[in-house]
This record gives structure tokens, sequence and C-alpha cells, in this order.
């Protein structure tokens, strides 16, 4: 379906053209429509196997350069019945081979990384079928499904809004810019100058960075956005490094000298020396086979190999050794601050509570630090006033804590830094959280809105009562930004 229609056109009409409803599509019509248009993933790249990767290891003119040395010293070898030539030819030849197999063996290694890498993404996504929300696999979504979102999802499709709450996405996979962008329900028309402009379509690969919404998948697998770019990739021949730009051309430089050289040692053999023509040749290839540098291709290859392996222990996944060379002759680097230059993480400092100041230790988004008034250590056993402050920080949220991982070795959150700050800060506190939270349930939720400027969320007591937890800015005046719990 084309966005310029999708975007203007009413919600009732989309979900009629798309065979759709607002309760989602019926499990039946969703298999049909996976078998016809198949799953929703990504265009992979061609297989290639062992033998393929290993020939194109001698693509590079050096170690073509070293096949035709190790020949020259094994037909040497063979005609002048020396072992020393024949053993040579070996040592040059085992040089290529093992250079090839090393460089296969790196590959291989990055490509485990990036799978395990690839296996830690979350798979699956909500989605209305049968009138139900359920979770499936992101590779089952079909065109027509609806889509259930929240802070902290990755949106698996292209999608069109038919019901957002305070909704932004992070647009930064598409557009490079870090800056969350707000999406709504309906779009006023207007100048439309690219596909990131309709403020009502949601595109795959994006994140809901605050608010909840609902959404009817336009686009799946390659045809969305994110799949068109990801098959253009594909067809984009790869361009050899620096470093092997440069290795080439020498290698072109000691061919041809190699070959000069050879020449003129043949001709004062034949013409000064007057030796027959079998033993000129063999003269001359000695001396061709000795300006070759059979070491300098595996010299080249350690050293890459161990510039990646000190790479690897600050969690950097190199899938080719020449491209930490490329990395090596970069000369201006053009990166968004956070995450780079700043870490992009929150926290609870101090806090004024019943006449109290309290603060807070810790680093970031780990939950290792506590909670001390004038340097005592304290908790909501002591203070009541402070359990209500756990607990309104606790539930009166939608971030989720990540523990550190093989791909990210620190703590981080899903959701919102703000949230995520305030789920740090009721840890800290000796709160358990997730305890609390079964105990206490939530049945309600009034997001985050700019104009009541809080959130509120309802939670059943054991006791089979209600309290409405809320946080927020002060209602007194809208200058004022207090916090309030």
């Amino acid at each position: 379906m084309s966005y310029d229609h999708a975007a203007f056109s009413e919600t009732e009409r989309i979900l009629d053209e798309l065979g759709s409803s607002p309760s989602g599509l019926s499990s039946a019509k969703a298999n049909i429509r996976l078998q016809e248009f198949g799953p929703n993933v990504l265009p992979s790249a061609k297989k290639v196997n062992f033998l393929q990767r290993f020939v194109s290891q001698f693509r590079n003119l050096f170690n073509v350069l070293l096949i035709i040395a190790s020949a020259l010293s094994f037909f040497s070898g063979w005609i002048y019945n020396d072992a020393g030539s024949i053993q040579m030819g070996l040592a040059i030849l085992s040089v290529v081979v093992l250079n090839a197999f090393f460089s296969l063996f790196q590959e291989y290694r990055a490509e485990k990384a990036v799978q395990a890498i690839a296996r830690l993404v979350p798979s699956n996504a909500k989605v209305l079928r049968d009138g139900k929300e359920i979770e499936v696999d992101i590779a089952n979504i079909v065109e027509g499904d609806i889509l259930v979102l929240e802070e902290g999802d990755r949106v698996p499709a292209d999608a069109r809004l038919i019901s957002a709450f305070e909704t932004s996405v992070d647009n930064s996979i598409l557009t490079g810019e870090s800056e969350p962008q707000r999406r709504f329900a309906t779009m006023a028309p207007g100048a439309i100058y690219s596909i990131t402009d309709y403020q009502n379509i949601i595109f795959a690969g994006t994140t809901i960075v605050s608010g909840i919404a609902r959404a009817v998948v336009l686009s799946t697998g390659k045809t969305t956005e994110f799949g068109k770019i990801v098959t253009l990739s594909r067809e984009i021949k790869e361009p050899s490094s620096p470093l092997q730009q440069e290795i080439d051309y020498t290698a072109k430089v000691n061919f041809v000298l190699a070959v000069l050289v050879g020449a003129i040692f043949f001709a004062v053999a034949r013409l000064f020396v007057n030796l027959n023509m079998v033993d000129s040749l063999l003269f001359a290839i000695g001396v061709m086979v000795s300006l070759v540098p059979e070491g300098f291709q595996l010299t080249v290859s350690l050293s890459l190999a161990l510039t990646a392996l000190a790479m690897s222990k600050r969690n950097v996944v190199v899938k080719r050794l020449a491209s930490v060379e490329t990395l090596g002759s970069t000369t201006v680097m053009c990166v968004d601050k956070t995450g780079t230059i700043t870490s992009g993480e929150m926290m609870l400092k101090k806090l004024w509570a019943n006449g109290e100041i309290l603060e807070i230790t810790g680093d970031g988004y780990s939950p290792e630090g506590f909670v001390t008034v004038q340097g005592r250590k304290t908790n909501g056993a002591e203070r009541e006033h402070m359990l209500r402050l756990f607990e309104t920080a606790a539930f009166c949220n939608n971030a989720k804590l990540v523990p550190p991982s093989d791909r990210i070795p620190r703590w981080t959150i899903l959701g919102d830094p703000t949230d995520g700050a305030f789920m740090v800060f009721a840890g800290k506190g000796d709160f358990n959280v997730s305890q609390a939270m079964s105990e206490n349930p939530r049945v309600g939720l009034l997001p985050f809105d700019s104009k009541r400027r809080m959130m509120t969320s309802i939670h059943r007591t054991s006791d089979d009562g209600l309290v409405a937890y809320t946080k927020g800015a002060s209602m007194k005046s809208s200058r004022n930004r207090l916090a309030f719990f």
C-alpha cells in the first residue's frame, strides 16, 4: 500500500482496504497471508559456501605472487632434484594457506558473534488476533495485523497508527536523528519532503520511546522502508580497504620488479656466464623467488589479528581483518554524542522529602548503591514516607531494567531514562520491585500527558482496595515543575 494514500485515509477505510478490523485479523486469515506473502524477515545475504570463501582468499595479488613463487620453487627443485627448493616451495605455500585459514577463522568468529547478538534481540511482538491481545513471533506478523505498542517496544513492521497517546518514536535507525519524534493517529495534509514526514506512520526497526499506541501493519519484510535499505546494501560491492589497496599496489610493483630483475639475470646468465637455456631460466627463477617477501602477508595478518583481539576485549566485533586498518585510517568521525561522548544515562543523586534531603549513591542504572540521610543508610522500613516514594517510583513506571550481558557489559534500561532512574532509586531503597508488583498488580494506567503533565498508575492492594500513584509536575502552576508523589 502506498504511504501517500495510507497517511490521510480514515482509519475505517484503511482497515477495510487491508481486510482487517479494530479487533485484528483472525488466526486463519493471518496464516493464509503468511503463506501468501511470506514471513516478516529482512532479506539475507547470499550464503557463500566454505570452498568459495577459501578460494576468494587467493584473489589478493600478493597471494597470487606467492603461489607463483611456490610453483617456480617446486619446478626448480624438480629439475635439479634440489630438496632445498622443494622445501622453500612448501614453506611459501604453507604461508599462503595458513594466512587464508586465519582470515576464514576470523570471519567465522565474527559471524558467530553477530548471530549471538541477534539472538539477544526480542523476537516477539504483541498483536490482536481473534479479538485478543497475544504475543507472536515477529516473523509471523502479516499485513493487516493490529500491533499493540508501548514504551520500549521495537516496531516490527511499517504500520499506520489507528490510536496513539503521547507517542514518541526514535527514528534514528532511518534518519540518524536521535531526538524522538511525536506521532499521532491523525495527520493534517501538508508538505511532505520525505517518507519519515508522515506523522501517523511508524517504521520497522524504530523504537517507541514514550506513550502507547495501536497500529495496523502496511508492509512487512523486504517491502518495509528498512527492508528496502537492507536490500540496497546487499547489492553494494564492498570496497577494498586502504590497506588492501596499498598491498595490491605493492604486489604489482613487486611483481613487475621481480620479472624485470629475473629477465636481466637471465640475459646475464645467457650472454656473459654462457649457461644453457634451462640453467639460465632456473637461475632467473631463483632470483625472482628471492624477491618475493614470503612472510609479508602472514606478518600483516598477525598484526591485524592481535589488534582485533584487543578490540574484542572492548566488546567490538571485527568481521574482516582489513576493517581494523580502515578504522585506523579514519580522520573524521561524525557520531551522535549520546552513547559516545555521553553515556545517555540518568540517575537520582539528591531528593527532598518530608523536610529531609536524601542522597543516593551508586552509578548509572546499576542497582548497586543505597539511600542515605545525613550520611547514614536508610530504607522504607525506618521512614514510612520513604516507602511511599519507593512504591510510586516503581509502580508509576514503564521502564524495565536490563542486566549486563555479553553484548552490553553494564546495566541498561528499556524505556524512558527518567523512569529508569526512578526504578533504580526504588531498588536502592531495599524495595523488592517484582514482589511488590505481584502483590499490587496494575489495573489501570494514565500515561504521561503533555497537557496534564502527569502519569498515574492504579494498583489493586492485597485487601482488594485501589490506590492511584501519580508523578509529574505540580498542578498549581504551569511554571512550577516540582515532581510530586
